[in-house]
């Protein structure tokens, strides 16, 4: 009786450890590249795009490059760059990004980089969250899930 009572105290303990690390934001490791702090803005029905981002650092003493970002809830993924162009801030397809060895890439908001979806299928409702799956070069293909935050978000959710 009092092994299962420590049993069960343990389990609780430990699903509320797993809970702080999720909110807190874990980082996704594949070879010498760690993916920190995914997440998107919630979308205003399916007719229009929204925005990802997330941080990816290179640990290693080579570069790689982030080529292709898929996800089932869109028809569309592609990393986009903000550029002044004649005086005016626009959106442009931002193709394949370099993660530099011991360098970061960073997609953020009010940022020069993003993930753009578009073509939703469904969505984007604030407190869900979506699978984000990134191709890189020499890491391969990376799946994790990214927390949708509110509409006019900053910040990932808490």
């Amino acid at each position: 009786m009092i092994e299962a009572r420590l049993l069960s105290s343990v389990a609780a303990a430990l699903a509320a450890t797993v809970a702080l690390a999720v909110q807190a934001g874990e980082v996704t490791r594949a070879g010498t590249l760690e993916i920190d702090t995914p997440w998107a803005r919630a979308s205003v029905g399916t007719g229009r795009p929204t925005a990802a981002y997330l941080t990816i650092r290179n640990t290693g003493d080579r570069p790689d490059r982030l080529i292709e970002v898929t996800t089932p809830v869109a028809g569309h993924a592609a990393t986009h760059a903000m550029v002044h162009e004649d005086g005016v801030m626009k959106m442009r397809p931002a193709g394949p990004l370099e993660i530099p060895p011991g360098g970061e890439l960073r997609l953020a908001p009010r940022g020069e980089l993003h993930i753009m979806l578009m073509a939703l299928k469904e969505p984007l409702k604030e407190g869900a969250s979506l699978p984000l799956t990134l191709v890189f070069e020499s890491a391969g293909e990376i799946t994790l899930e990214a927390p949708i935050a509110g509409l006019a978000a900053d910040a990932p959710p808490p």
